[in-house]
């Protein structure tokens, strides 16, 4: 028996059955033919994990080591069941994603060099002057309706974790 801490958004995944879908050096993904999502197993290094389950290093290693894709899995409230063993949710805990201060920095950055430039453009203008508006117009629009930009990314793709999901993800 292994002991997890666990992201209450777990909670929300479907119980039943499940099945490894990829094993990595840093992460486990278990998936099911109901949900569009997976399940992260990853080592604990100090940080929450979104929608994951943290296990103490050398737990995770004896788990990567045993257990193989296609490997069938129980999912309950309690934890999570092999033929090979279980991991018990220890602790639950809620992830939030906080953008670093460098990346809020370099997107505001990015910002202004484009009201700067002055690069010519084969529209006759000045870059500056073809997208600042335009420019204004999206900062607008995205600080009255934080969820527009989101909304158009979220499931937009092909693969169980969708392309739009993961430039979410990775942004």
């Amino acid at each position: 028996m292994v002991r997890a801490q666990a992201d209450r958004a777990v909670r929300e995944l479907a119980r039943g059955q499940w099945q490894v879908h990829s094993v990595f050096s840093h992460a486990i993904n278990l998936a099911n033919d109901r949900e569009r999502r997976l399940l992260l197993l990853a080592p604990h290094q100090g940080r929450q994990v979104p929608g994951g389950l943290l296990l103490a290093p050398p737990d995770f290693a004896r788990l990567r080591a045993s257990w193989s894709v296609g490997q069938a899995a129980k999912l309950t409230d309690s934890g999570l069941y092999t033929n090979v063993g279980c991991v018990v949710f220890d602790t639950w805990y809620d992830s939030t994603y906080q953008p670093s201060s460098p990346l809020v920095d370099r997107y505001n950055a990015l910002i202004e060099l484009g009201r700067r430039a002055t690069w010519p453009t084969g529209f006759q203008r000045p870059f500056n002057a073809l997208v600042t508006g335009a420019l204004d117009q999206e900062i607008a629009a995205l600080q009255t309706e934080p969820g527009r930009g989101v909304a158009v990314l979220i499931g937009r793709g092909l693969g169980l974790t969708p392309a739009g999901d993961d430039f979410l993800l990775g942004y």
